[in-house]
This record gives C-alpha cells, structure tokens and sequence, in this order.
C-alpha cells in the first residue's frame, strides 16, 4: 500500500498538462522582434522562424531521453537545457519511475550537449535555467524528492541555486524557491515562492542578500515564469486565478491540486510595475501552461495550444496564433 501511494504520487507529479479554454486568434503583433525562437517540443529542441513557419531540429532525443526549457546565453552562443535520460523500467524492487532532469550546454546552432555539473543526489533535480545578463552565472530551480527504503515519499524540497560554466559545483541561493528570473541589470533576482498554499512573487537583491515581497493576492491560485521588461521596470509573469484552479474535493483532492500546480491551470498574463509593487492583468484570455519570450513590444507565449503574440503596444488587442503546433517545453528567443 505504501509503494502505491508513492506511486500515485510521481504519477500525478508527471502526468500534468491538461488543457483549458483557447484564446481567439486574431492580427499579428509587430514589436520589432526578429521572431525567431528554440521551442522545446515533442521531447526535443527546435529553432523555429515565425515569419517562414519553418523548423529545424537541434536536439535528437526523443522518444527514450528529452530536452526542454532552453535558455539562451547573453552572446548568443550557447543554450542551457534542461535534460531527461531514459526512464528505467520498472522492476518488483523498484515498482515506481521518477523522471529526473538535469542541466546540459550545447552551441546554439544544436548539436551534443556536455553535462553542466556533477551527478545529482538520489531522485533530485535541476531545471528552469537562467542566465545572468553578463553570462557568468546560471539560475536554476533544485528539486528534491525524497522517498526511504519502502519507497515511500517523505518529502520534497524546492530551492534556487547557482552554477557557473565551467564549473560542477552547484551553489545554494535561496530557500524555498522557483523560477529564477535575473533582472537586465543583474542586480536582482525574481522569483516565486508559496507558503501555505498561496503563490508569491518575490524579489532578491543579489548584493544585499535580502528578499522582498513583490505581489500577492489572495485571488491567485499559481504564479508561473516572471519574465523582465528590457528597462527591469516591469515584471510579466503567468497567474493562476483561484476561479481557474481551486483544488478538486474528494479524498485525493490535494494530490490533484498538487499536480494541478504544475500544469493543467488556466493562467492569465499580468504586468507587475517593480517600483510601486503593483500588479495588473493585461489580457483576459486563458492559456494553457505559456511559458514567455519578449522581444521589444512582442511578448510571445508558448503554450499547450500553440505560440501566441501579444503586442505590449496594445495589451487588449487579441493575441495572435503564429504557430498552432504547441507544447509546456519552454521557450527562448533569439536575437
């Protein structure tokens, strides 16, 4: 009984990714960005061409091994992705699979990745890179699962660390947190933290070492990816209304919820103004799962549904479907 109720836990961990209602298509955006892009995609990095709706492979992991959530080097040069080897296959001393990601660096044109760090501690993990703007830093989310020798789960632990090309080591940031995002200036650091259930945008000051709340609402269920303006003035970021994503009822409520707060929500872009720490919604559309790029006034979200343009010019105007094809890979822009 144990071992299946780790079981149904890394299932619900794993199996995210349901869709929710679809934004209308309409007019394309033009902010000025050159509109291409890596997507990952099917288990694999992709460059994609907005204007010639071309793709080309960069990664040949899929179907045993995937790559996902690029992210590209301030040069230009190079991406970091998150990596997934091949699942074992599940045997009667271990009746359970817990997929694991770790960090790889490969030349932006594609090709063989090398491994950023050493080898990880048990099940955990290493994902949602970011680079600082000089490049002499990566950001990453650190996932700790932890389970004892019956295989059950005892607990899990998610925290930002801090590695350097070059280097294996991998440095503890701060506690408690996910989706790192840098400011243009380097000076700071976004992220998303939850504490009791509720989802918070925080701020870190990379000098002083200090934290600072940016945004919390009692109406948010998730908050997903704080991307920066050019200026470091603004904050857009994926928000999960409660309306959208309460936790289901029943006896396996929370483990749903759980998985829920991964993926599957309905999420709603906003704009934080960092100065004031004010936050404000700019589209009323709902995407599955957008994961963001921007470029000039172009803020490009790659979702389960497909690629969708939202001209900052014109927050209220209907997002653009450029590309239909979607997926939860991740996204980086390129110059």
């Amino acid at each position: 009984m144990k071992r299946w109720i780790a079981w149904l836990l890394i299932a619900a961990l794993a199996g995210c990714g349901a869709a929710s209602s679809t934004p209308t298509a309409g007019p394309a955006a033009a902010g000025g960005g050159s509109g291409a892009f890596i997507l990952g995609q099917k288990d694999d990095l992709w460059r994609f061409d907005a204007a010639s709706k071309q793709t080309v492979r960069l990664t040949n992991f899929a179907p045993a091994a995937a790559a996902s959530q690029p992210a590209l080097s301030p040069d230009g040069s190079q991406v970091v992705y998150s990596y997934r080897p091949p699942l074992p296959t599940p045997s009667p001393d271990q009746p359970f699979v817990v997929p694991r990601t770790s960090l790889q660096l490969m030349p932006v044109g594609g090709g063989s990745g090398a491994p950023l760090h050493g080898p990880l501690e048990g099940f955990d993990s290493l994902n949602q890179a970011a680079w600082s703007p000089d490049g002499a830093t990566i950001y990453a989310h650190y996932e700790t699962l932890r389970f004892n020798a019956d295989g059950v789960f005892t607990g899990s632990g998610n925290d930002v660390v801090t590695l350097k090309p070059g280097d294996q080591t991998i440095t503890p940031l701060i506690k408690d947190a996910m989706f790192p995002a840098p400011s243009p200036d380097g000076t700071r650091l976004a992220f998303v933290r939850t504490v009791d259930n509720a989802p918070l945008l925080m701020l870190y000051d990379l000098k002083a070492k200090t934290e600072e709340l940016l945004l919390q609402d009692a109406n948010f269920s998730a908050l997903e990816a704080p991307t920066w303006s050019a200026d470091g003035s603004q904050i857009y970021l994926a928000v999960s209304p409660i309306t959208l994503g309460q936790a289901p009822s029943g006896p396996l409520g929370w483990l749903r919820a759980g998985s829920a707060s991964a993926h599957g929500l309905g999420w709603r872009v906003w704009r934080v103004d960092v100065a004031q720490k004010k936050g404000v919604e700019i589209n009323k559309q709902v995407f599955e799962d957008p994961r963001m790029a921007l470029q000039g006034d172009d803020l490009t979200l790659w979702t389960l549904s497909g690629l969708w343009q939202i001209d900052l010019r014109d927050p209220a105007r209907t997002p653009a479907l450029i590309y239909d094809q979607g997926d939860i890979g991740g996204i980086a822009a390129l110059p």
